[in-house]
């Protein structure tokens, strides 16, 4: 499943059973792929790997940080 947002990757994940999340730390819309990935870690524990061309320490540290991260690539 694929989704644009950090809203619709939400509901997706209550609504669904994944065995993991790839997820884009620049998504469109209000969140961000780590804001997004820290309000489905609070009901869900699928496993999350980040994508991204972001390279900076703050970005990385802000993402491995996240309760269910697994990966950043």
């Amino acid at each position: 499943t694929v989704v644009a947002n950090g809203d619709d990757a939400i509901s997706t994940v209550k609504t669904s059973a994944f065995d993991i999340i790839l997820m884009d730390i620049n998504i469109h819309g209000e969140k961000s792929g780590i804001e997004t990935a820290t309000s489905i870690s609070a009901f869900s524990a699928t496993p999350v790997i980040y994508l991204t061309g972001e390279t900076d320490n703050e970005t990385k540290s802000k993402a491995l940080a996240t309760a269910n991260c697994k990966g950043y690539l």
